[in-house]
């Protein structure tokens, strides 16, 4: 007898059947879930960090962007005396408050005008510091709170390229006597013409850094 015939006929005879263990399998998804659960978690969380670093970032921009404004003001109301002593709407030197002896800040010729450089400095230190702090902003994220954030990425660039534009102009006009670039005698009416302008873009970019701190309140 085969040793399978053999225990096929010892398992009817004693009553003993063949089948296999019933050990019972249990299939859970629990492990999954808790892993889908940990891993939303996880996102939220991250979501909201993100948040909470771009809602402190958009707060920093705004203040500085009014402290830097403030200070501009005080820096274009000094240019605006400087150019009144230096150049005005005069026809010759000789009419101007430099030449009467009567300048308002007495800043004239090769002498620097400190207040308005001091000014001016810290407007450029408060300017480039609320640039930086704007490049921490995400726009995605700061736009869903206000669209105005995506007109302002934009137009911080316009007024940082103004801002440049404006200081080597300043420098150039405020140091072509001290250099010997131009006589402020004989080229009156090319430095005056220069100083018109470099006011008039001041004016321009004041105007548009006031613009950008508004939309961002």
């Amino acid at each position: 007898m085969s040793g399978l015939a053999a225990l096929v006929w010892t398992t009817s005879v004693w009553g003993l059947a063949l089948q296999p263990p019933s050990m019972p399998v249990a299939l859970t998804l629990a492990p999954i879930a808790q892993l889908e659960e940990t891993t939303e978690l996880s996102l939220d969380a991250e979501a909201l960090r993100a948040e909470q670093h771009d809602a402190t970032m958009r707060e920093w921009t705004r203040t500085m962007s009014a402290v830097t404004v403030a200070v501009f003001a005080v820096a274009g109301t000094l240019g605006a005396l400087q150019f009144h002593d230096e150049y005005g709407f005069h026809d010759d030197y000789a009419d101007t408050a430099c030449a009467r002896g009567d300048a308002l800040l007495d800043h004239c010729g090769e002498q620097t005008p400190w207040a308005h450089l001091i000014a001016v400095g810290a407007t450029a230190g408060l300017g480039l510091t609320t640039f930086v702090l704007s490049t921490q902003v995400d726009y995605d994220i700061a736009s869903r709170h206000d669209e105005d954030w995506r007109i302002y990425e934009v137009t911080r660039w316009v007024g940082l390229g103004m801002f440049v534009v404006q200081a080597i102009g300043g420098f150039l006009i405020a140091n072509a006597e001290r250099f010997g670039w131009a006589d402020p005698q004989d080229d009156f009416d090319t430095m005056q013409g220069l100083a018109i302008a470099h006011l008039g873009l001041g004016a321009a970019t004041f105007g548009l850094e006031v613009f950008n701190t508004l939309i961002l309140f």
